[in-house]
């Protein structure tokens, strides 16, 4: 129902009414690779696991459309789909991060950006991304195993903020290099004896392609 709701929330924004009289909808298709890392906060003490925990290359793909434009300078790009999250680890760590292995998460997201031309082709963009976890998976090191661990995630709704610069390298093709910083919590980690919770958050470094297909 979520998923959906993403979705839908993705068609809506494409039929947003003209800010300017000239015919600026387009939509297309997005697809890139990132290098994806956890954050643990310190609050539960557990903040030396950070120095376990490397950066690990994922994909991401979906649709990308561009409703409005409201000058020459600004305008509005959503997008919806699929983007590949996770760490590397080296060392024995608590709950999910118990054993040395690869962890993915698994995101259907809708990015909510503006941008802004101070040149004709460069562009920088800022803005929300809405997430919703559809799958967690583990790769271990030692055995080869694949297991799923869907069941102990805390929360599967994200909500970050993802910021970058690109280039429009023809009218229908740009590329971009953006930061991600989830501000919402995947798991949860306490100690027996605190009360306090260390809160696990996702962070991306993103390079992204974008072809405009059709324009109306």
């Amino acid at each position: 129902m979520k998923i959906r709701l993403l979705f839908f929330a993705f068609l809506i924004c494409c039929h947003l009414p003209e800010a300017t009289s000239q015919p600026t909808k387009g939509i297309g298709i997005m697809a890139g690779v990132n290098l994806s890392h956890i954050y643990i906060t310190d609050a539960g003490g557990f903040n030396d696991f950070n120095q376990s925990l490397r950066w690990q290359p994922g994909v991401q793909a979906g649709l990308t459309a561009i409703p409005v434009l409201f000058s020459e300078q600004f305008g509005l790009k959503l997008g919806f789909g699929y983007f590949q999250r996770g760490a590397a680890s080296d060392s024995k760590g608590p709950t999910l991060l118990d054993k040395d292995g690869v962890f993915r998460f698994h995101y259907l997201s809708l990015p909510i950006t503006v941008l802004y031309y101070p040149t004709e082709r460069l562009f920088f963009e800022l803005g929300p991304q809405l997430s919703y976890l559809v799958g967690a998976k583990t790769h271990l090191k030692e055995s080869g195993e694949i297991t799923s661990f869907n069941r102990t995630i805390d929360h599967y709704e994200n909500i970050g903020l993802s910021a970058g610069l690109g280039y429009d390298i023809q009218q229908r093709v740009k590329v971009s290099l953006q930061f991600y910083q989830g501000f919402l919590s995947i798991d949860e980690l306490e100690k027996r004896d605190s009360s306090e919770k260390s809160h696990l958050l996702n962070q991306s470094i993103l390079l992204g392609l974008e072809i405009e297909l059709w324009r109306w």
